[in-house]
């Protein structure tokens, strides 16, 4: 079967949520593979009263929680079994979408009609047949190889068969990624890194969960998603449910990825997504205030 076909074991319907050109430089080299440690790390109590919340918040619950977490403003990181590594599902569609702009920059252009069409369709609305298209428009498992290894991104792994979604990544490797989106450690120029995130803060209403939760309630404009969600291929489940992004919380922003899987379902998923990502953020914004 084609790579492209692969991918469709992955597809299904969104449950509804209760909440509801000039000459382009090349682009410069990407340090987002760099520890992702920087100033203002926190301190072992700190890290370990934090560890311990999310200890006794999960301990007996199903399935497993990452998360990985960055105060931009201090480069202060918080993470909980960040190597861990997942199921992709949907998450990986922000890599698609960031592999399309490093190669049309390498051509000097931005993107084409065809390929900004692509990347609404998978930011926006999470579309499974728009992944499929640019999965084999970025080259299959080789492309997606070669940009990976260029984003500096160390334990992201295509699928062997193709199926997009069926990939691993770890919740550190999703926050190296949103550093290339939001910030200047990036293979993406401005007007890229610019384009992306206007993608995702107009995510459909029904996929605005996550860790929009941790965020101000007033900042809706400024919170900006990918999530993921997928049950076990051919099984119903049990849910791989993930939640990547950038929020405001008390006028800081923050990066931060929360992955889980074996989920009963979807909401139990997203409900452990959106209480991971706020305790986490919570105990930061305490730490830094």
């Amino acid at each position: 079967m084609a790579p492209v076909l692969l991918a469709t074991v992955l597809a299904a319907v969104t449950p509804g949520h209760p909440r509801a050109g000039g000459t382009v430089p090349p682009p410069a080299p990407s340090d987002t593979g760099a520890p992702i440690e920087t100033a203002a790390a926190l301190g072992p109590q700190e890290r370990a009263r934090i560890t311990a919340l999310l200890d006794d918040r999960f301990s007996g619950r199903p399935g497993r929680v990452a998360v990985s977490v960055q105060d931009l403003r201090t480069g202060a990181t918080f993470g909980y079994a960040a190597d861990a590594e997942f199921r992709v599902a949907s998450v990986v569609k922000l890599d698609l979408v960031v592999h399309m702009l490093m190669n049309a920059q390498e051509s000097g252009r931005f993107l084409t009609d065809r390929e900004t069409d692509l990347a609404e369709r998978m930011l926006r609305y999470s579309e499974n047949d728009a992944a499929d298209d640019a999965y084999q428009y970025n080259g299959f498992t080789p492309g997606f190889t070669e940009a990976t290894a260029r984003l500096g991104l160390l334990d992201t792994r295509p699928h062997e068969g193709g199926a997009w979604g069926m990939g691993t990544s770890t919740a550190a490797d999703r926050l190296r990624l949103l550093r290339a989106v939001f910030t200047d450690a990036s293979p993406l120029n401005e007007r890229s890194r610019a384009y992306v995130r206007s993608l995702m803060a107009s995510v459909a209403p029904e996929q605005a969960w996550g860790i929009s939760a941790a965020a101000d309630a007033d900042s809706t404009g400024s919170t900006e998603l990918k999530n993921g969600w997928a049950p076990a291929p051919g099984r119903g489940g049990p849910w791989n449910v993930h939640s990547t992004g950038r929020i405001e919380r008390d006028g800081r922003a923050y990066l931060a990825a929360v992955l889980t899987d074996d989920q009963p379902d979807y909401g139990t998923g997203v409900a452990a997504a959106e209480e991971a990502a706020t305790l986490v953020v919570e105990e930061l914004a305490r730490f830094l205030s």
